[in-house]
């Protein structure tokens, strides 16, 4: 069972104008905001908390994006928009410091879609969900829980008796040509079709094996798997870089075989994780010391927006923060994963 996973921008904005006591409005002036994600109530509990610097403009309105500040408290990717009401807290130093006077609180009225799909769980543990098996009769496909399609009958006429078209025939290890010619199948087996980058069960173990998150299969250790245990993703067991600043070059640190283990480099389909699956990394194998991993920032191949220079998403991983920063300017390291 494969899986696709958009990542959309941990972050939303946010407008206000600022007066100073008498009610005049201060413009082009530097100020100091806290923002807090409270829960339950105006008087609830902070679930995440991040500060900024910002300036006004002369009309006296400035602007930031919440979730893209500097982390005080919480996790804003962690924030479970389904379990509100939400309110934004906002304090402001109107001197540019941290001497908070200025306090407001509203309501989160509408939480962005994007970031409530954001808390969707990944795992898939329910038989009665919205999975259902296919089946084919002739032209029908079939679905387990009811309903079917019809597939479209397809006529290509041919009324040239001397065109391209042959009929094959199997004999052994031979593919055959109706109008001559014939291709030996070159035989295969599981070590062969694990080398050409594909993982099959009987490559990873025994036709029925399972796995569990922390076990050694395909070429890294399991951090991810589904609610059978035949399918989830690995994670390299080495850095393939210390230092990778673009994309490109996380990719070409990636497909170099030079810089995998000895077990990885039997494989070519590694990718970069997304912000998501670096999360799980860190969680599932970082904090419980597995997965050889620096105590230190890595990439995920999730970008913040289009703005230039391209900022992306990366972990560190000494306390599971995540950050956004340009990739063109900043070098952190690169672990490959994959899927089977």
């Amino acid at each position: 069972m494969g899986s696709i996973k958009a990542q959309s921008p941990q972050k939303f904005s946010y407008q206000a104008v600022v007066r100073n006591a008498s009610q005049a409005l201060l413009s082009n002036k530097t100020v100091g905001i806290r923002a807090s994600v409270l829960r339950g109530s105006a008087g609830g509990t902070a679930v995440y908390s991040e500060s900024h610097t910002a300036t006004t403009n002369s009309n006296g309105l400035v602007s930031i994006e919440i979730g893209g500040g500097t982390l005080l408290s919480g996790r804003f990717m962690q924030i479970n928009w389904a379990s509100g009401p939400y309110f934004l807290k906002t304090e402001i130093d109107i001197n540019g410091g941290t001497n908070y006077t200025i306090t407001g609180v509203s309501q989160l009225l509408s939480v962005p879609y994007a970031l409530f799909a954001g808390n969707v769980n990944y795992s898939d543990t329910s038989a009665t969900n919205e999975l259902q098996m296919l089946s084919r009769s002739n032209d029908t496909i079939f679905l387990s829980r009811g309903g079917f399609v019809v597939l479209p009958e397809v006529h290509i006429p041919d009324t040239s008796s001397s065109n391209e078209l042959q009929v094959l025939s199997l004999k052994s290890d031979t593919l055959f040509l109706s109008k001559g010619g014939f291709v030996k199948m070159p035989t295969m087996d599981s070590a062969d079709i694990a080398k050409m980058g594909f993982i099959t069960r009987h490559a990873l173990g025994s036709g029925s094996a399972t796995y569990k998150v922390g076990d050694t299969a395909g070429g890294g250790i399991v951090f991810y798997v589904n609610s059978t245990g035949t399918h989830g993703l690995i994670a390299e067991t080495v850095d393939q870089s210390s230092g990778s600043k673009s994309y490109g070059m996380s990719e070409d640190a990636i497909s170099n075989p030079a810089n995998h283990s000895k077990a990885g480099k039997e494989y070519h389909d590694w990718r970069i994780p997304t912000l998501f699956e670096l999360d799980l990394m860190y969680n599932r194998l970082h904090t419980k010391g597995l997965g050889g991993f620096a105590s230190d920032n890595y990439w995920s191949c999730s970008f913040a927006d289009n703005s230039l220079p391209i900022p992306g998403w990366y972990i560190n991983f000494s306390n599971g923060s995540s950050s956004t920063t340009p990739r063109s300017t900043t070098s952190h390291r690169v672990r490959a994963i994959r899927s089977f």
